[in-house]
């Protein structure tokens, strides 16, 4: 990863620290275990789609999901 990208990657972590935190506040105070993430899933899910990626839920398991962002210099996906 270049500096250049580092940079802006920090940046728009920085300009969305609250939207972010809210996520994770939301996440912790709703524990769950073993492959029994349903409430976490939809939270990161609905996150995620705010956020214009687009979210395969139950992908696989009922508890896991892809997203996808595509932007005009790249694209990028993740499994979770």
């Amino acid at each position: 990863m270049s500096e250049e990208d580092f940079r802006f990657l920090c940046s728009v972590i920085d300009r969305e620290k609250e939207f972010l935190n809210s996520v994770s506040q939301d996440i912790w105070k709703t524990p769950e275990l073993a492959y029994e993430e349903f409430h976490a899933h939809d939270v990161l899910t609905d996150a995620l789609t705010q956020l214009g990626f687009q979210v395969e839920t139950r992908y696989k398991l009922p508890t896991a999901f892809k997203a996808e962002y595509a932007s005009k210099t790249g694209r990028v996906q993740f499994y979770l």
